[in-house]
């Protein structure tokens, strides 16, 4: 049984009492953060998926436009529009839930060397992650809005108008559910450690046996 000095006991101690200040400032500061990230996620929406922009709904989330055609005749209020969903603001908080777990994972002991710049590669890693995710829940809503269907597994109902394009296979609607569960379940609970990992040879030590010297920076 790990003693009360062991190193394990001092890591699970230290990241349990860290993640408390760390969520709740996370809480108060995660509109500002998909804020910042918007623009980097909205670029890379452009180069994978039919997507014009994506545009801040303050206190409502985003408004993601397509350059998906309505299908609608001369003269009418649609005609010439493209079609456009929202992204509530659920979506882009569940998207960045991993920050301060893996910040209140690097903070705790044994801390590697030259933390600072761990930290800074980490957001950087994270931010890429999350550009991906907004893209992998985006992919959802677009494959039901080309195939003009429900897509209950990714909580998206029968869109309410036809849009001009070529609708989607089966492969492209089970890309779209594995990616939504990915992004919005499964990355904010396993990103954080695999992170950790990459980034902090002294854990990959005390937790897998291999990847650094047992020499940490001071607690």
């Amino acid at each position: 049984m790990p003693g009360v000095r062991s190193p394990l006991h001092r890591f699970a101690l230290f990241a349990m009492l860290a993640l408390v200040p760390l969520f709740g400032l996370w809480w108060l500061s995660v509109d500002v953060l998909t804020a910042a990230l918007r623009p980097a996620a909205a670029w890379l929406a452009q180069q994978l998926l039919p997507i014009t922009t994506i545009e801040a709904r303050p206190g409502q989330g985003w408004m993601v436009r397509t350059s998906l055609k309505l299908v609608a005749t001369a003269g009418s209020p649609q005609f010439g529009h493209s079609a456009a969903f929202d992204m509530a603001n659920y979506y882009c908080r569940r998207l960045t839930l991993a920050w301060p777990a893996l910040l209140a994972l690097l903070l705790a002991p044994p801390r590697p060397r030259h933390l600072i710049l761990r930290i800074v590669v980490a957001a950087a890693a994270l931010s890429l992650l999350f550009a991906l995710s907004v893209s992998a829940v985006a992919f959802c809503r677009v494959t039901a809005l080309a195939n003009h269907t429900a897509v209950p597994a990714c909580d998206t109902d029968v869109p309410p108008f036809l849009v001009a394009t070529p609708a989607y296979g089966p492969v492209a609607f089970f890309a779209a559910r594995f990616g939504y569960y990915g992004a919005l379940f499964f990355l904010p609970l396993v990103a954080p450690a695999i992170l950790w990992l990459a980034l902090n040879p002294l854990a990959r030590m005390m937790f897998l046996g291999f990847g650094g010297r047992r020499t940490a920076a001071p607690d």
